[in-house]
C-alpha cells in the first residue's frame, strides 16, 4: 500500500511541476532536475491536458482511499502522503500555486517562490 501512495505523490508532483512550467516556461530548466526522463515528457504537455490527467488522478485517489481506510491500521501508514499526493493534484488540477505542502514546496521555494505551506500531520 505504501508504494502506490509513494507512486502517486511522484506522478502527482510531476504533473504538478508541469503544469506550474506552463505558466513559469523559465523555470523549465529547474523542472529538468526535479523529474525523471519520463516524467520530462509532461512539460510539453498543455495545462488544459495536465488539468485533465490530475482530475483523473484525483478520482483515481478518491477510489484507492476508500478501499485504504476500511483498514484503519494500514491507513495511518499511508494518510500523510495521500494528503500530500490530493494537494499536489489540486494545484496540477486549478493551476493555483499560493499554497502548497510537501516536496510541491520545496519545489517552489526552488523556483523562488513563497508559498504559504501546509504542515500535514
Amino acid at each position: 500500500m505504501t508504494d502506490k501512495v509513494n507512486d502517486a505523490l511522484r506522478r502527482a508532483l510531476a504533473l504538478a511541476i508541469a503544469r506550474y512550467v506552463s505558466a513559469h516556461r523559465s523555470a523549465a530548466g529547474l523542472a529538468h532536475k526535479w523529474l525523471d526522463e519520463d516524467e520530462r515528457l509532461l512539460l510539453d504537455t498543455s495545462a488544459d491536458a495536465l488539468e485533465s490527467a490530475a482530475d483523473e488522478a484525483l478520482s483515481s485517489l478518491d477510489d484507492w482511499e476508500v478501499s485504504a481506510r476500511a483498514d484503519r491500521e494500514k491507513w495511518e501508514t499511508v494518510r500523510v502522503p495521500a494528503v500530500l499526493t490530493r494537494l499536489t493534484l489540486q494545484s496540477a488540477r486549478s493551476g493555483s500555486f499560493e499554497t502548497a505542502a510537501g516536496p510541491l514546496a520545496d519545489f517552489l521555494r526552488d523556483a523562488g517562490e513563497k508559498p504559504q505551506t501546509l504542515d500535514v500531520h
